[in-house]
C-alpha cells in the first residue's frame, strides 16, 4: 500500500506521476519478477485528474495538443502503464491501484454456468429460459498489485 502525497485533484500540489512511482517500485521488486501494466482509478479521480490543470503540464511543444484537458479524455497509458477507469462502484473511491494484469488473482466459478430447458412462463404468456452462474474473485498474489491510497 502506498499513501498519495495529495488528492489528485489539488491543482497546488499534484502528486499522481510520484505516486504511481512509487507504486510501480511497490511491485517491481526485482526478486519478485512482477512487470505491472495497468493502473486502475474510480471515475471520481478520473475526473478529478482530468481538471487538475497542475496534471497536465507536461503536455508542452509539439504534444501540447494531445493534452488532456484539450480532448476531454485521459491518454490510454499513463507512464507506461494502461489505464482503467471502473464506473460501478468496485473499488474504493479514493483509492487507485496499479499491478500486473492476469497475475495477482482471477475469478474462479462457485457454480458454473448453467441453462434451464426453454419453458412456458403463463403469468406473461412468453417462453423462458433462466441462466445462472456465481463466481467469485480471488487474489493469490498480492505482491503484484500496489493499492494507492488518499488520491481523492
Amino acid at each position: 500500500q502506498v499513501a498519495a502525497g495529495a488528492q489528485w485533484g489539488n491543482a497546488s500540489s499534484f502528486t499522481a506521476r510520484t505516486d504511481i512511482a512509487n507504486a510501480l517500485g511497490a511491485v517491481a521488486i526485482e526478486e519478485r519478477g512482477f512487470e505491472p501494466d495497468f493502473l486502475l482509478i474510480d471515475q471520481s479521480t478520473y475526473f478529478n485528474m482530468l481538471g487538475n490543470p497542475a496534471a497536465w503540464t507536461i503536455y508542452l511543444g509539439n504534444v501540447a495538443n494531445l493534452n488532456p484537458q484539450l480532448l476531454g479524455k485521459l491518454p490510454m497509458s499513463i507512464m507506461g502503464l494502461d489505464t482503467y477507469v471502473t464506473i460501478n462502484g468496485n473499488i474504493t473511491t479514493g483509492s487507485a491501484y496499479v499491478g500486473q494484469r492476469g497475475v495477482f488473482g482471477g475469478i474462479s466459478n462457485e457454480r458454473a454456468l448453467r441453462a434451464t430447458p426453454w419453458y412456458e412462463h403463463r403469468p406473461e404468456e412468453t417462453w423462458r429460459s433462466d441462466v445462472s452462474r456465481v463466481a467469485t474473485s480471488f487474489v493469490d498474489q498480492p505482491s503484484a498489485i500496489a493499492q494507492i491510497t488518499g488520491v481523492r
